[in-house]
């Protein structure tokens, strides 16, 4: 009968470990490093041209050419991030193989620096009458926070962060004792800034991920998450006005002989449109309590 007993004993000793986890609610949170992708965005620029006759008192001729026309330019700025940081919290129940858990996260990294498309910058140039060589744009930025736009890289003292809100579905596998392994999907909703603009959005993520019971209720893991918002509308609304220099034109009016001077000046305001996802890669070191 001893022996039995002892024999019970111990199974009961082996078995607490994977009681403690599976079928109970558990805690944790997670720290480490993301690596964002990077960001484009797009540009709308309206236009605005004046005509100006030299000789006072002068009409300006019907048949002066008119300016440029409103025009788009696609993912003509290119953002590039540093490598930033992401803190949770998350919670939830352990079915066994499968756990439901909610989650709270932060992820924020500062900007590295921003790149401007040459075409870009070259159209604009040409419609303000600027010519090559020639400081290319005002220091006005277009979007706001950034500096002039060149075609070079520039460094920027700007961020971008985003706070989640997600629900994880995850299924287990190994060990719950000593080594196990986990991979899952999540949903939900954050709150992202670029810059100086904001907006919100449904989410989702992968998540894979490994953890060793240091003993039955404490757990320490390491996760992976590609972390992805949907479209942004993170457009800057008031947009940044730019003055052109006058160009002289010689015109015959309609029905004339002699040429009339004319100064054709063209303007600017350019819209920053991110309409696009942020991306993220975290890497994170988790502690669970069961």
């Amino acid at each position: 009968m001893r022996r039995y007993l002892l024999a019970a004993v111990a199974v009961a000793a082996i078995a607490t470990p994977a009681v403690a986890r599976d079928g109970s609610f558990y805690v944790g949170g997670e720290a480490g490093v993301v690596f964002p992708r990077d960001s484009d965005a797009d540009v709308i620029v309206d236009y605005t041209t004046t005509n100006s006759p030299v000789i006072t008192g002068g009409p300006i001729p019907a048949n002066t050419p008119a300016g440029p026309s409103d025009a788009s330019f696609s993912d003509v700025i290119s953002l590039d991030a540093k490598t930033g940081y992401s803190i949770g919290m998350f919670g939830g129940y352990d079915f066994g193989m499968f756990r439901v858990e909610g989650e709270v996260a932060w992820m924020h990294a500062n900007l590295d620096d921003v790149r401007f498309d040459d075409a870009f910058i070259a159209s604009l140039n040409t419609a303000l009458n600027r010519p090559a060589g020639a400081t290319p744009l005002p220091a006005d930025p277009v979007v706001p926070g950034l500096p002039a736009p060149t075609s070079s890289d520039i460094d920027l003292d700007q961020a971008v962060g985003s706070l989640a809100f997600m629900l994880n579905g995850l299924l287990d596998f190994g060990d719950q004792d000593g080594l196990s392994f986990q991979g899952g999907f999540g949903v939900g909703w954050a709150k992202t800034k670029l810059i100086d603009e904001k907006d919100g959005s449904f989410a989702w993520q992968i998540i894979l991920g490994t953890q060793y019971a240091l003993s039955p209720n404490l757990d320490v893991g390491l996760r992976y998450k590609y972390f992805s918002t949907g479209s942004l509308d993170l457009s800057d609304s008031g947009g940044i006005a730019f003055a052109g220099n006058p160009n002289r034109l010689a015109v015959i009016p309609t029905g004339g002989e002699t040429p009339v001077l004319v100064d054709q000046t063209t303007n600017a305001v350019a819209f920053a449109d991110f309409e696009s996802k942020v991306r993220m890669h975290s890497l994170l070191l988790t502690l669970t309590y069961n």
